[in-house]
């Protein structure tokens, strides 16, 4: 399962000290540990406390996601038509696109993200938002593209997803 988190880690070298903070999910923690290599006793740790909490946060949020992005929104303006369907999914994080078009065009198709080729565009949360007046607020999200179907090693803080590193690269 591809996942993305934004976090920020201090070590204190050979201290055994550690804080985790996950602004995705107003989240963090701190361990100790002792020992002849306390980095590795709280790389494994880490990854028990994500694996114990991140499932029920990430099934609240995409239960409340569901709720209120998934499905079609469409621009009907007089000279252009544009529409997006979102949705989520039980094994992927974020909200999935499943269908895009902007002015007539095949967003998916014309980035080569048909999901018969096995990628995908998903779009995560920033934590940005604007009032546009008449108690309306925009949400700002990242768009990110990539191929839910690749393998992953490791557990959640010491892994070698490298989505996150190719965010931007489409």
């Amino acid at each position: 399962m591809a996942q993305t988190l934004f976090l920020t880690i201090m070590l204190t070298p050979n201290s055994g000290y550690a804080s985790f903070l996950v602004p995705s999910y107003d989240l963090g923690f701190v361990l100790l540990a002792a020992g002849d290599n306390p980095s590795s006793y709280i790389a494994v740790v880490s990854d028990q406390i994500a694996d114990t909490l991140f499932p029920a946060i990430e099934a609240s949020a995409r239960q409340s996601a569901d709720a209120t992005y998934s499905g079609c929104h469409a621009s009907l303006g007089k000279v252009l038509f544009s529409n997006l369907t979102l949705t989520t999914s039980p094994s992927l994080p974020g909200l999935g696109i499943s269908s895009w078009f902007s002015n007539g065009t095949n967003m998916l198709t014309s980035l080569s993200l048909s999901p018969v080729a096995g990628r995908s565009a998903r779009l995560y949360p920033t934590s940005l938002y604007i009032a546009v007046g008449n108690k309306r607020v925009e949400f700002g999200f990242r768009a990110v593209f990539e191929d839910p179907s690749t393998p992953q090693i490791g557990g959640t803080f010491s892994t070698s997803c490298q989505t996150w590193a190719n965010i931007d690269s489409t």
